[in-house]
């Protein structure tokens, strides 16, 4: 999902058309975030953009709970991402296999007897 490497420093310059709406948003976020300029801000909301993708594509769901609210109710993040290919789940190896590791030439059998 990378574009450039995550060591790059280098700064890059964008313009942004915003609406009078948006700026006004972006300006109440960095109040109430205490951030220390729009541009903090931007890329504040780019890092929590990524980290949310990234749980949606592997298929995570996000609640919300209101304080007087009893239930967790689902978050509609409105990020449209597609889940991810999901790897079989491997068997956890009992703590007795993890005990007594086989003797040199052997293979330890597996639940089927393989």
């Amino acid at each position: 999902m990378r574009t450039q490497s995550p060591t790059s420093n280098r700064s890059r310059r964008l313009n942004l058309g915003l609406s009078e709406r948006d700026a006004i948003r972006l300006a109440d976020l960095g109040a109430l975030t205490n951030a220390s300029s729009q541009t903090e801000v931007i890329k504040r909301a780019l890092l929590t953009y990524e980290a949310l993708v990234e749980r949606l594509a592997d298929g995570a769901e996000f609640f919300v709970q209101d304080a007087e609210d009893e239930t967790p109710v689902p978050l509609n993040l409105l990020i449209d991402v597609e889940p991810r290919q999901r790897l079989p789940r491997l068997g956890i190896v009992a703590s007795s296999e993890q005990a007594d590791p086989p003797a040199s030439g052997q293979r330890r059998q597996g639940r089927n007897g393989r």
